[in-house]
């Protein structure tokens, strides 16, 4: 049964891919802030960082980050 459960799952993901995919976006971005606010904590000043907001996210670059490989 647990196929079935995976089965539906996966499906769920292709109906609302584009959903998904930006939550997963919006995700990603809140963990990249969350990480340069810990490094301006620790001493890193702020001409060092790079906005989230301006680092688009490539399907492949999000995937590496997922450990999630095709």
């Amino acid at each position: 049964m647990d196929w079935l459960r995976e089965l539906a799952r996966r499906l769920r993901m292709l109906i609302h891919r584009r959903q998904y995919d930006a939550d997963l976006e919006e995700e990603m971005r809140l963990h990249l802030k969350l990480r340069q606010q810990e490094q301006l904590q620790s001493g890193m000043t702020a001409s060092l960082l790079t906005s989230p907001t301006s680092l688009p996210l490539s399907q492949e670059r999000r995937n590496a980050l997922l450990g999630i490989s095709r």
